[in-house]
């Protein structure tokens, strides 16, 4: 989403939850190099524990493509209004690249939901009809901010 905004100048804003802001952190040398040989990595669903394949070949074409694919390059020179939330707890995605988002743009709003995990409170199925709190307190930011002005 943030590079879709970034190479179109019609999207004036964007929203952002548990942004992942960088793959070159979320894959180190080690990784990278075990990856390549297996030729699949397996990443586990926390909730169901379904092993779900990522093939190498998106780590070939994010290089072949880097200038594009750059997140930290996109948020650096954004011109649309960044409203960007992560809780504190998320076990998917480090709180730091939350923090990454504020640094490298330093315009964009970052909101650090306290306690809140990946889902912010939320699961499939989800079993109540009220969103968790999280949630509720992002969609009302959210519309706010929509609303609010472009400039």
């Amino acid at each position: 989403m943030l590079l879709k905004t970034y190479e179109d100048t019609r999207v004036k804003k964007v929203v952002t939850l548990a942004a992942v802001t960088d793959l070159e952190e979320r894959w180190p040398k080690p990784i990278l190099e075990g990856w390549k040989k297996a030729g699949v990595e397996h990443i586990e669903n926390s909730r169901t524990g379904q092993q779900m394949p990522l093939y190498y070949q998106i780590v070939e074409n994010y290089f072949a493509n880097h200038d594009r694919l750059h997140v930290p390059t996109a948020i650096k020179k954004l011109s649309a209004r960044l409203l960007a939330f992560h809780g504190t707890e998320d076990e998917t995605v480090p709180v730091s690249m939350a923090e990454s988002i504020r640094d490298w743009n330093p315009a964009a709003q970052v909101q650090l939901l306290e306690g809140a995990s990946h889902t912010f409170g939320g699961a499939h199925p989800y079993p109540v009809d009220e969103l968790p709190e999280a949630m509720q307190r992002i969609v009302s930011e959210t519309v706010q901010f929509l609303k609010g002005p472009s400039g």
